[in-house]
């Protein structure tokens, strides 16, 4: 099993998801770290809410930035593959 993590956006009008970034394996911790997600515990799934300065800055791990509107609602989401 492993967990893969991504920036994403949703609409705030329609709910739909607009953007999805995966994140590289060395820009979890610190991702995680901006997000206040404990680095030490994995047992923690869920997806965690973000303010725009959060996506901002996660969104600046990434050698290519995406651009952060003000009209999304931004999380951090792990996904499982089994």
């Amino acid at each position: 099993m492993s967990v893969v993590y991504a920036l994403v956006g949703y609409d705030r009008q329609t709910a739909r998801m607009v953007l999805r970034v995966a994140l590289p394996p060395s820009a979890i911790p610190p991702a995680k770290e901006i997000a206040g997600i404990s680095c030490d515990d994995d047992t923690q799934m869920g997806d965690w809410e973000l303010d725009m300065s959060q996506a901002r800055d996660i969104a600046g791990l990434f050698g290519q930035q995406p651009a952060i509107l003000p009209d999304l609602d931004y999380f951090l989401e792990p996904y499982v593959f089994v």
